[in-house]
């Protein structure tokens, strides 16, 4: 004699849902003019990246330099010793005591195709 009720688990019957046709969307044709741009002012960028990472690998007295300007809160100083590598995209500077972050960007501020960022710790 079984006092226990058995359950049966009960599962849903599958319903297919007729097929109904569907059209794909129509997109626009893709222009690639902009991003074509951007692409060649970011490999510029790259370039910066790289002429003052070398700057600042066989310089460590110009290292000792922005280190100690940053110590003392003088932005200004650390924005004009990176500027001096030759570095020609735009500069923007900001640290804290465990790392520099230095943003390169176009030199005109009205066109914006796209940033490079540099986070060094130090």
């Amino acid at each position: 004699m079984n006092y226990y009720p058995t359950f049966y688990p009960s599962y849903p019957y599958p319903y297919l849902y007729p097929h109904y046709a569907q059209r794909s969307p129509s997109y626009p044709p893709v222009n690639t003019q902009q991003f074509q741009v951007s692409t060649q002012h970011q490999l510029e960028l790259l370039q910066d990246a790289s002429l003052l990472a070398n700057k600042l690998i066989k310089s460590p007295a110009l290292l000792k330099q922005i280190k100690e300007a940053a110590q003392e809160s003088k932005i200004a100083t650390v924005k004009s010793l990176l500027e001096k590598t030759g570095v020609k995209s735009h500069l923007d500077v900001v640290y804290n005591p465990d790392s520099i972050r230095i943003l390169l960007s176009n030199k005109d501020p009205k066109i914006d195709y796209g940033h490079l960022a540099m986070a060094i710790q130090w």
